[in-house]
């Protein structure tokens, strides 16, 4: 082991552009707890977004954020990610090649300014690519550790992609996933398990938290009775117009019911659509992006938390809302068993049709004492085993058999 400083570059297409903002927390987070390591320097390599800085130190990480477009078009990424972003708007395509390029030359040049020892890639797609391509053409001695997130092996099919994925994989000297569903995949169709470990991404638990006061909330937003909450990207794959419609079955039972939808994407419209046809606007409240510090109290405001998910790796926000000790329904799709154990953590949903939903919400609200002793043992699930502490030694480890 090198007594040395280990220098490594996180490349991610998502890192929170200001204080306060959720995009990329997670990476964020694993960033933050790595700088604790006295003999690793962390800098990151994000795309830059209007209104951001280009460079800035947040708690002892080094931010370097690369522009690749007129900055007020520098929009290809955030805000529900690229390939959400791309299907909103197909004129992002043309942004692709400068997002590759400029990314390309700034880990150059981060690389040769920054003495860097190992590029940590997030998501195969296009990070772990240019990872790669920098190592093939300018230095064929960097090390490169590449973690997949679920997206870039779950969301993105077809040829071009596969190859992708393939030539990454075999040109990266090691791949973490952040659930063994992930990897799983890649072992089935890239044969990496020789070089495949599991890592799963950590919460703050001094952040999300249960015992919350929430009354001002419940207050501002006329919460009476049972609250349902949501958090993601607004987006097909969150399977949230499933949720939207199983809520009129759920209000033949509790018609004062109430289902807060917290996030943005291109199916926001719509949504709204869908709920005006159903006559249930009183019911459901959009609040759109909310600051990530902010997340937690509505986390406690709420009874149930659903993620009706088609694709998951890893769900951070399921982790959120057991961090927060609050009841969780998911549907058993990527990662999510591995946090939603059914019946005692959470309740994990075999799919994600309206009427199955639907009745698993009216079953945990007619059972108060159940819905309990599971939301506990959810908690002290999260609080076991995805510490930040035990996360990031993980890392810490992988990086120092890397060096």
């Amino acid at each position: 082991m090198k007594s040395e400083k280990i220098n490594i570059l996180i490349t991610t297409s998502s890192f929170p552009r200001w204080k306060n903002d959720s995009d990329g927390i997670f990476i964020f987070e694993l960033a933050k707890n790595l700088t604790k390591y006295k003999n690793l320097k962390i800098f990151v390599l994000a795309p830059h977004y209007p209104g951001a800085k280009k460079k800035e130190i947040i708690d002892k990480i080094i931010v370097y954020r690369f522009k690749y477009f007129i900055e007020n078009l520098e929009k290809l990424s955030y805000n529900g990610g690229i390939l959400a972003n791309i299907k909103k708007n197909k004129i992002f395509f043309i942004l692709i090649p400068f997002f590759i390029l400029s990314q390309l030359f700034n880990i150059k040049k981060i690389i040769k300014k920054e003495k860097i020892d190992i590029i940590h890639a997030h998501w195969f797609i296009f990070q772990g690519m240019i990872a790669v391509l920098y190592k093939k053409i300018f230095n064929k001695k960097i090390k490169i550790i590449c973690t997949a997130h679920g997206t870039d092996i779950f969301g993105l099919q077809g040829k071009i992609s596969e190859i992708i994925k393939k030539y990454t994989i075999k040109n990266v000297d090691k791949i973490t996933t952040v659930s063994q569903a992930l990897a799983n995949e890649i072992n089935k169709n890239f044969v990496a398990l020789h070089k495949t470990s599991v890592i799963y991404n950590s919460i703050n638990i001094k952040i999300f938290k249960p015992n919350i006061n929430t009354e001002s909330i419940k207050i501002k937003y006329g919460i009476k009775s049972f609250c349902l909450l949501f958090v993601g990207r607004l987006i097909r794959e969150k399977g949230i117009i499933n949720l939207i419609k199983a809520i009129p079955i759920i209000l033949k039972k509790f018609p004062d019911l109430k289902l807060i939808i917290i996030g943005e994407g291109n199916k926001l419209t719509y949504l709204k659509k869908i709920i005006r046809e159903l006559k249930i606007q009183k019911n459901v409240l959009f609040l759109g992006k909310i600051k990530n510090n902010q997340l937690p109290v509505f986390y406690n405001l709420a009874d149930i938390f659903i993620n009706p998910s088609y694709s998951e790796g890893l769900p951070t926000v399921c982790l959120e809302a057991l961090a927060c000790q609050t009841m969780t329904i998911a549907t058993d799709v990527g990662g999510t068993k591995e946090i939603i154990k059914n019946n005692n953590t959470g309740i994990l949903l075999s799919n994600n049709k309206p009427k199955t939903i639907a009745q698993a919400i009216i079953n945990l609200l007619k059972n108060s004492n159940s819905k309990k002793t599971i939301s506990k043992n959810g908690f002290k699930f999260i609080k076991n085993n995805f510490n930040k502490q035990k996360i990031s030694k993980k890392y810490y480890q992988e990086y120092k058999q890397l060096s």
